[in-house]
């Protein structure tokens, strides 16, 4: 009998496990959160929730997403839609619009993978593989709005920076930023930046509204500012009269050395006209 009681309690303990364990399995997931949810955002609801996160990996968002309207939003998706549907037979994907909320809420939002399956009601291979396929997509993008100015746009630029600044002839402001990313299986210790963390080098040039002209990227955290610039193909460029027309200027902070292509040398002794450099630069920043 004491045996029977035994073999009875321990059936119910597995049962009891058994229905947790399903119990967990089971995620509560949102249906439908695109279209009840998200479309119902105003402008200000929209950039609040996919403004870019900095501590994310994703360097794509920092180029294209860093604040994102709806407007903006709806222009890259006609840009990148048609890649994102499937042009041959098989299982039919989700549609071209949730797979970018997906993949800029990824790249906006702290949100684990397992977090934003439960809101969009996608599966953890599904959301992963999307983000991938939407970040590709804006890479491939990025060279049709990323580009050194030519032409008008030259004389443009300079006339923005001068109303900014007072600095004649301003082709661009240049300046390098680390993006995070997870410890690398080899050479970790090389990935690590002044601030502890493991980190990949983007340095960019941008324009009097702050829009992306040229950018550089790839080398590990460590690495300064100064060798990341002669390393890159902008200071083989220096000097070129095609990229600086009428021997036009960059304009950057004290990591960057003086070149060729600077606004003036500045020489110690002329202290009124250093000051005058420091007030011009502090107002442009």
């Amino acid at each position: 009998m004491v045996r029977s009681c035994c073999i009875c309690k321990k059936e119910a303990g597995m049962e009891e496990n058994v229905t947790s364990s399903t119990a967990r399995q089971r995620r509560v997931r949102l249906h439908n959160y695109v279209e009840q949810v998200i479309r119902r955002w105003n402008d200000k609801e929209f950039k609040l929730h996919f403004r870019y996160d900095e501590n994310k990996s994703f360097w794509v968002a920092r180029l294209f997403l860093e604040i994102i309207s709806r407007e903006t939003f709806e222009y890259v998706l006609s840009l990148i839609g048609p890649k994102l549907r499937r042009n041959y037979p098989g299982l039919e994907m989700i549609s071209p619009e949730k797979q970018f909320l997906i993949a800029i809420w990824r790249m906006a939002t702290p949100d684990s993978y397992r977090s934003i399956c439960e809101k969009f009601d996608v599966s953890t291979s599904t959301a992963l593989l999307t983000t991938r396929r939407v970040t590709k997509c804006l890479a491939d993008l990025a060279p049709t709005f990323i580009k050194w100015p030519t032409g008008n746009r030259v004389q443009e630029i300079w006339a923005g920076f001068e109303a900014i600044s007072s600095f004649p002839k301003v082709i661009g402001a240049i300046d390098g930023t680390h993006i995070n990313i997870a410890s690398p299986r080899v050479n970790a210790e090389a990935y690590i930046n002044r601030k502890g963390h493991h980190a990949i080098q983007l340095q960019g040039i941008c324009d009097h509204k702050t829009r992306f002209t040229h950018c550089y990227i790839g080398h590990a955290g460590f690495v300064h500012d100064q060798r990341v610039f002669r390393l890159s193909d902008i200071h083989d460029a220096l000097g070129n009269p095609e990229k600086f027309v009428d021997d036009c200027h960059l304009l950057g902070d004290a990591a960057y050395k003086l070149h060729d292509n600077r606004e003036f040398p500045l020489n110690e002794r002329l202290v009124y006209l250093k000051i005058v450099f420091d007030v011009c630069y502090t107002t442009f920043l």
